[in-house]
């Protein structure tokens, strides 16, 4: 079975999980396979299984694309004010708390789970639900905190998100940017509709990203040791959903002050489709 399939079917949370299902089928570490081990099944199952003999004893790597090389990010485009804009929200933006999201302008957030448009043979109900229940708990607390109407839309309909753009005259479209994945995979026909109708479609940087980024070019342990960095430059960042959280007392005892701004990408197609 492609391992692909059994990581769209099982997995509720790709950036958890994923990265895993990759390690196993031995293509995140090219020409190495990790194979199971009964020793493992007995432990993880409280020893109700013990397939000791039925497992294979070697593996083949399976050929794979090579990962893409490091690319500049540019942070620098402004955004664009004083047309009403809606907002687009997939299962990958679920930190709308901290996100520093532009509200002036906005009248709407449109939400649309990409789960489903993921593999051809879709998700388990338990993953659907769990998506479902998680997109809209953090769509409608941002809709209610900031007084926005919600609409939620379907993968499979390129023309939705412009109907709903005409349907409520909004002139521009901000996202967080997908830079990568399915969710960008599942909305790249509706941004081309888009962005043939003249709507501008920009794409947010998230705060944490414009930092942790530039650390991510060689792999997991040396993204470790930036972490401290990555952490000293969020301060920013965590002070004010921690400050709503837990109250003043507490971050005031934890926290220092920085400073960072969010910053956004003006859409290209030609980048965007590359």
């Amino acid at each position: 079975m492609p391992w692909v399939l059994g990581a769209d079917f099982f997995t509720g949370d790709p950036a958890s999980n994923t990265l895993s299902w990759r390690w196993v089928a031995g293509i995140q570490t090219l020409g190495k396979t990790y194979l199971a081990r009964p020793e493992n099944i007995a432990k993880y199952t409280k020893s109700r299984f013990y397939p000791e003999g039925k497992l294979a004893t070697s593996a083949a790597p399976i050929d794979s694309l090579l990962s893409p090389r490091p690319a500049s990010l540019d942070f620098d485009t402004p955004l664009i004010s004083g047309k009403p804009s809606l907002l687009l929200i997939t299962d990958d933006d679920l930190g709308l708390k901290t996100a520093n999201l532009p509200t002036i302008d906005l009248v709407c957030v449109v939400s649309i789970n990409t789960k489903r448009a993921r593999s051809p043979h879709g998700a388990s109900d338990q993953v659907e639900n769990f998506v479902d229940n998680a997109l809209g708990t953090a769509v409608n607390d941002y809709a209610g905190k900031h007084r926005l109407i919600v609409q939620k839309i379907e993968a499979n309909d390129q023309l939705t998100l412009f109907d709903v753009a005409k349907k409520i005259s909004a002139q521009k479209i901000n996202s967080l940017q997908n830079p990568v994945g399915p969710a960008r995979d599942a909305i790249a026909d509706m941004v081309q509709v888009l962005v043939a109708q003249g709507i501008p479609y920009i794409q947010i940087v998230r705060p944490w990203d414009q930092i942790s980024w530039p650390y991510a070019t060689k792999g997991f342990f040396k993204f470790i040791d930036a972490i401290p960095s990555i952490l000293a430059g969020l301060q920013k960042l965590l002070r004010p959903f921690i400050i709503d959280t837990l109250g003043n007392a507490l971050t005031t005892a934890r926290f220092g002050d920085g400073f960072f701004t969010t910053q956004s990408i003006q859409y290209n197609a030609d980048l965007f489709f590359s």
